[in-house]
């Protein structure tokens, strides 16, 4: 890990461990932390946390930051629930700056907070999922849709997917009517078929529930996955698509001419959500950054 360092701990022991860690180091830790279940005891319990920090840990680190993380502000339209959560964080500021300690970052918001509300911005914010272009959720859209349409100075973000996952076809196979595809036989030929074999699976993030439900994009045309996705491997058909040999690129997620395969499509098919679908694409899996320019680099040689 390169640069300094700024953790975020929620137990005191975690604390000392990581300025222990810091020490050997030789770097300056600064510590993240807000304790959730002592503010719902009351004032005193706030005056209590205060001063724990001033006695036991403030001369051994420094408190650069207070945080919270909203439970539920994405998945609904009514956020009363999370802007408790913001007053609660609020207390505690308060309670710390009462105590006389340093004026510490006050950071809450997520990529639905950041988006749709202000008060939560505070020092600085945490965007995730809509650093990729993606909204959080359509509950999230619909909320700054109608911010917008309420307040003529409102503007709504114009939100883009960066994110394409792409591979290369590894070979092409011709399977008779009547055959079958993959582990378990899940998909019999009904007519004489091309597969193109594709070198990723469920190891790699393509998720076996995509299995004969999703597709990828080859040539600019959808290519249906046929039988069950492998460890390592996944089978497209095809049959359909002219001049697709070893070599050929097949387009997993993003866009490939007027077709997309999007993050929230491949959420449906698995029965999940659009945070697995991108989150689960292995580390191991190579990065590429398509730089303003138009050139790619890899994330290793970026800035340096």
């Amino acid at each position: 890990m390169r640069g300094p360092v700024s953790p975020f701990t929620t137990a005191k022991w975690r604390w000392r461990w990581q300025t222990r860690d810091s020490g050997r180091a030789s770097r300056t830790v600064s510590i993240s932390k807000w304790k959730p279940r002592l503010i719902a005891k009351g004032s005193h319990r706030l005056r209590r946390l205060s001063w724990r920090y001033t006695s036991i840990a403030w001369r051994e680190t420094g408190l650069e930051g207070i945080t919270t993380h909203y439970a539920d502000i994405e998945d609904t339209t009514d956020h009363r629930f999370a802007l408790g959560q913001l007053s609660r964080l609020q207390e505690v500021v308060q309670a710390f700056a009462d105590a006389g300690l340093p004026k510490a970052i006050l950071h809450s918001a997520n990529s639905a907070a950041t988006l749709i509300s202000p008060a939560t911005h505070g020092g600085l914010v945490r965007v995730g999922i809509a650093a990729y272009g993606l909204w959080p959720s359509n509950e999230t859209y619909a909320t700054a849709l109608e911010r917008r349409l309420g307040a003529d100075d409102a503007q709504l973000p114009d939100l883009q997917p960066v994110l394409s996952w792409r591979a290369r076809v590894a070979q092409v196979k011709d399977v008779a009517e009547g055959e079958y595809i993959g582990y378990g036989r899940t998909y019999r030929a009904t007519y004489p078929m091309r597969i193109a074999v594709l070198p990723v699976g469920y190891y790699e993030g393509y998720d076996r529930r995509l299995s004969n439900i999703g597709h990828a994009l080859i040539n600019r045309v959808r290519a249906p996955v046929r039988g069950r996705i492998c460890m390592n491997m996944a089978m497209v058909d095809i049959s359909h698509i002219p001049h697709v040999e070893p070599g050929t690129v097949a387009t997993l997620l993003g866009q490939d001419g007027n077709e997309e395969v999007s993050a929230a499509q491949w959420g449906g098919w698995m029965g999940s959500i659009h945070y697995e679908a991108i989150a689960r694409i292995h580390p191991g899996q190579p990065r590429y950054l398509r730089l303003a320019n138009g050139t790619l680099t890899t994330e290793e040689s970026y800035g340096r």
